[in-house]
């Protein structure tokens, strides 16, 4: 009898085309791997609202991993949280008050189910990326005021999210990991313009990875067992982690450095990396 396995991929620039469908051959392959007894795991940054609103049709998959870990959803039984993980009010005050010092651009989200709902604080420099996320979920928007935050912060908070105009990311990314040592900081490209920069605070168990190893222990899976595809710096950590691990062609340069290259996105690379693992095995 072989042993269990586990396939997790990314959605955006990953499963989803740049038209927001998922592929005919994607799917098909995803109910092969049902057939063959893989569990079939889906991580994303995304929020339940935001994934629930944009993914209508569903989707054959057994579990969510969503925004980027934080909360892990039986998929398969009406989207159930498995484990959530939040960030305290003492963590939310240390995190805001070094952000507020920063002067970025930033927003804090509220805790799981409702953590599309979120107060943001403008630097009011040019950020193009910043107000087009504040337009986008204007309804569940609130201004920040920093001051007040840290001394009426709420009793949790799901995340911080910074947002950067694409120059100067990566030091700003190093410089905030090595001021939140107790943080679990994850960097990755904005879904909306596809240049700037999203770095975001979690609790330290938070990424994709972390969640992954959770979610292989509760169910008896070996990471050597496992699966993971990818296309962006949210993802690194993943794919490191897992056994096998694969980007499609239009993740980042560094990272297809780094991993085995499968077609785009828009190729049905997901297809292409599930056929050569099976052949692996």
């Amino acid at each position: 009898m072989s042993p269990p396995r586990m396939l997790i991929t990314d959605l955006d620039g990953t499963l989803l085309r740049s038209d927001g469908c998922v592929s005919d051959a994607d799917v098909s392959s995803l109910v092969k791997l049902r057939d063959l007894g893989v569990i079939r795991v889906l991580a994303t940054g995304r929020s339940p609202y935001s994934f629930y609103r944009s993914i209508s049709e569903r989707l054959p998959f057994d579990y969510v991993l969503f925004s980027t870990g934080a909360a892990i959803a039986d998929y398969a039984d009406g989207g159930r949280f498995l484990r959530v993980c939040h960030l305290s009010s003492q963590q939310a005050v240390e995190v805001n008050e070094i952000l507020s010092a920063m002067d970025v651009d930033y927003m804090v989200h509220d805790p799981f189910p409702d953590n599309h709902r979120f107060r943001y604080r403008d630097s009011g420099r040019q950020n193009p990326d910043f107000r087009r996320r504040i337009d986008r979920y204007l309804a569940f928007a609130s201004k920040l005021d920093p001051l007040r935050f840290t001394v009426d912060a709420p009793k949790e908070v799901s995340q911080f999210l910074v947002v950067l105009p694409p120059q100067a990311a990566e030091p700003f990314w190093k410089g905030l990991s090595a001021s939140l040592p107790g943080f679990s900081v994850i960097r990755s490209t904005s879904p909306l313009d596809h240049q700037s920069t999203w770095i975001e605070v979690f609790h330290p168990d938070v990424s994709k990875s972390r969640a992954a190893e959770w979610l292989c222990r509760r169910l008896g899976i070996q990471k050597d067992d496992v699966l993971a595809v990818g296309n962006d710096y949210n993802d690194l950590d993943l794919l490191d982690w897992a056994a096998t691990a694969m980007v499609v062609e239009n993740a980042p340069e560094p990272l297809r450095k780094r991993f085995p290259i499968v077609s785009s996105n828009n190729a049905s690379g997901l297809s292409e990396a599930i056929e050569k693992w099976l052949q692996l095995l």
